[in-house]
C-alpha cells in the first residue's frame, strides 16, 4: 500500500471509529436496564481507545487527523448516530451489528494489505478483536429475544 492510499485508510478509520463512539454513546441514556448501559459504557471506552491508536498511528505517519463535521458524509454520519437512539431497541442492536460486522471485514482487508508493518497490523488486530466481540453482544442479544 502506499502512502497516500495508507493515509487515506487511516482517516477512514479515524472517522468510522469516531462514529462508533457516537453511535454507541448517543444510545446510552435510551437503554432498557443497567446490564445495557455498562456494556455500551464499555464499548463506547474500547471504541475511544480504537480512535486513539489510530491518532498515534497517523501521527507516527505525519498523516493529518481528520475532523468528522468536515465534510458532509461524516456530518450525516453523526446525525444518524443519534437518530439511532430513537429506534426500538431491537432495532438497534440489528443495526449496531451490522455496523461492526462491516467494522470488522473493513479491519480484515487492511490487516492484509499492510501485513508487513507490524505495529500497524498488531494495532488493526486489537481493533477486529473488539469489534468481534461488540458484534456477537449485540447478535447474541437478539437471539435470545428471539429477534435474530
Amino acid at each position: 500500500m502506499d502512502r497516500a492510499d495508507l493515509g487515506l485508510k487511516l482517516k477512514q478509520f479515524y472517522l468510522f471509529e469516531s462514529y462508533q463512539v457516537n453511535l454507541f454513546g448517543d444510545q446510552i441514556p435510551s437503554l432498557p436496564d443497567e446490564h445495557a448501559i455498562r456494556v455500551f459504557g464499555r464499548m463506547v471506552e474500547r471504541e475511544r481507545h480504537h480512535v486513539h491508536y489510530v491518532t498515534e498511528r497517523l501521527e507516527a505517519y505525519g498523516f493529518d487527523i481528520p475532523h468528522p463535521t468536515d465534510d458532509a458524509a461524516g456530518f450525516a454520519g453523526f446525525i444518524s448516530a443519534k437518530a439511532v437512539s430513537l429506534l426500538p431497541v431491537e432495532e438497534r442492536y440489528r443495526i449496531n451489528a451490522e455496523v461492526e460486522a462491516m467494522a470488522c471485514e473493513h479491519y480484515e482487508k487492511f490487516i492484509t494489505a499492510v501485513k508487513d508493518d507490524q505495529p500497524l497490523t498488531d494495532m488493526l488486530w486489537h481493533n477486529l478483536v473488539d469489534e468481534e466481540f461488540h458484534k456477537h453482544w449485540f447478535e447474541g442479544n437478539l437471539r435470545s429475544q428471539g429477534k435474530s
